[in-house]
């Protein structure tokens, strides 16, 4: 056996484990972006009240953290460090998107609402 062509070997998977792990996260956050924006619309046709839109908005901000903590115990390959960066602080940008959204829901405050309807669609004016 040749010991160049067995670490040639394991990177290959490690990089393809690394590559699938990402995508399934990536498609996780997307999903539950999605699915958020579908429960905004929910509270934008009355559907919710404000109490309900912080309860549900309070579930996705852990399901985002428990997202980030996936991706900081992700071991990647060398030269790979800066994917799983941008990862990090999209997903870290996303729940404090969330926690802000939260937090005008719960006192109100237009320049919160300002801030957070340039980062999340789908706000009623």
């Amino acid at each position: 056996m040749n010991p160049k062509m067995d670490n040639l070997f394991w990177f290959k998977i490690d990089m393809q484990d690394f590559r699938t792990s990402m995508n399934v996260i990536v498609n996780q956050s997307q999903n539950l972006t999605k699915t958020h924006q579908d429960e905004i619309g929910s509270w934008s046709s009355n559907q919710y009240d404000n109490s309900t839109l912080i309860s549900v908005t309070g579930a996705f901000i852990l399901r985002f953290e428990n997202l980030l903590n996936s991706v900081q115990n992700i071991t990647y390959p060398p030269d790979s460090e800066y994917v799983q960066n941008a990862l990090v602080n999209s997903l870290k940008y996303e729940t404090g998107s969330y926690k802000q959204f939260r937090n005008y829901l719960l006192v109100g405050n237009k320049k919160r609402y300002h801030l957070n309807k340039s980062v999340i669609v789908g706000f009623p004016d």
